[in-house]
């Protein structure tokens, strides 16, 4: 929650209290993810560390994450603003770094607490869906203690939460059980990880994944501008968005079962999904306005329906990737790195959608032109996940 818990208030606060540009907040509010993108690289680099040392890892990285809110919750009181920019950049860094080396040290620490695959795929499932409701759920929460109680306390709250969860994680985070794993599964990074870079099931999906995250970066950052040029108020536009947010916490949580049984069959349908949002969202651009924005709002909640079958289950399906090519024997390592493969890629992405294709591009191409051109990307990537379905499902790589 800690990513999103400022995204209601906290540009309205920068722009009207301390004269931010519109893009000083785009770039404050990148910088989280530029912090995860930097630490998820670290975990994935040193994944033997972590997973030696993920009681240390949680602990600390924990705390600093709540310590990091605590500290944005009182820059406010920074009248200089070139000092309130770099203080705000800077804990909003810190905030990504630490928040990627709790997340990598709880998903070993899941990894590790069954050989079973259908168990391990069950727990790797209610993260991800724990993180998803998380992070859609965090604005709705930080506006009403931001209306009711003022700028800070969102991120006091936030941040005692997160404090306490550390302490509480490293006195009930058990050392891995010895008799529960076969000695061929250990924890250990395989030979040769460089070499296998290149393998065209991995770089298949990973472009998948980058490619689904710029999706959703672009229509966090469009959305509703866009829906403003249907003069509909700030109050509608954020019903309409607040709305997408319950169809995903929604199906996030009816969604459980289907994505950890069947996570490649609806992986496939989140991308087709997506193919299709972007389709009916172009609609919107050759008709009147009453069918245009029903058009609009239709493909935007597409969308968010898309999110749900893709994000999810994507990791789990990356797992299954790195054991066709590593083999059974690195199934706790696999696990573990795809999750934290699995989020570089999505922030990654994420990034280069609200920063690239709808800061840059949008001063370059027309709106209406970015759009077609990511229905093309769209489909493209549908293609290369049918790809990717057809290798596991024919078990061709080993």
């Amino acid at each position: 929650m800690n990513d999103t818990i400022l995204n209601s208030f906290y540009p309205i606060e920068a722009k009207n209290n301390h004269d931010m540009s519109n893009s000083q907040i785009a770039y404050c509010l990148a910088m989280f993810d530029v912090g995860v993108n930097v630490g998820l690289l670290f975990c994935i680099a040193f994944s033997e560390f972590v997973d030696k040392n993920r009681k240390n890892v949680t602990l600390l990285s924990g705390m600093v994450t709540g310590i990091s809110l605590f500290l944005f919750g009182i820059t406010y009181v920074i009248q200089n603003k070139a000092l309130y920019v770099v203080a705000t950049f800077s804990v909003r860094l810190v905030n990504g770094l630490m928040s990627s080396c709790t997340w990598a040290a709880g998903w070993v620490l899941i990894s590790s607490l069954s050989n079973d695959d259908s168990t391990a795929n069950t727990l790797t499932t209610l993260a991800i869906t724990a993180t998803f409701i998380g992070h859609f759920s965090a604005p709705f929460f930080g506006t009403i203690l931001y209306v009711n109680f003022g700028y800070s306390l969102p991120f006091f709250v936030i941040g005692l939460l997160q404090f306490s969860i550390s302490v509480i994680l490293l006195i009930y985070m058990m050392p891995r059980p010895n008799t529960a794993k076969d000695k061929n599964d250990e924890y250990s990074r395989p030979d040769n990880l460089l070499s296998y870079l290149l393998h065209p099931l991995l770089i298949g999906h990973t472009w998948v994944i980058f490619e689904s995250a710029m999706l959703i970066g672009f229509f966090e950052a469009t959305i509703s501008l866009y829906l403003n040029t249907f003069s509909l108020s700030i109050s509608r536009i954020s019903l309409i968005i607040s709305f997408s947010t319950v169809i995903v916490i929604f199906l996030s949580l009816i969604s459980v079962y289907l994505n950890s049984k069947h996570f490649v069959k609806t992986n496939l349908l989140g991308q087709l999904l997506f193919f299709i949002a972007m389709f009916l969202y172009s609609f919107s651009f050759m008709h009147t306005k009453p069918f245009a924005l029903v058009m609009a709002i239709s493909g935007y909640y597409v969308h968010s329906i898309s999110k749900v079958f893709h994000s999810g289950p994507s990791s789990l399906v990356l797992k299954n990737i790195l054991v066709c090519i590593f083999g059974k024997a690195a199934k706790t390592w696999a696990n573990a790195t795809a999750l934290t493969f699995n989020s570089l890629m999505y922030f990654s992405g994420r990034l280069f959608g609200i920063s690239v294709v709808a800061g840059l591009l949008v001063k370059v191409l027309a709106y209406e032109s970015i759009v077609y051109i990511l229905i093309g990307v769209s489909f493209l990537t549908y293609c290369s996940e049918c790809f990717v379905f057809y290798k596991l499902t024919k078990s061709t790589y080993k």
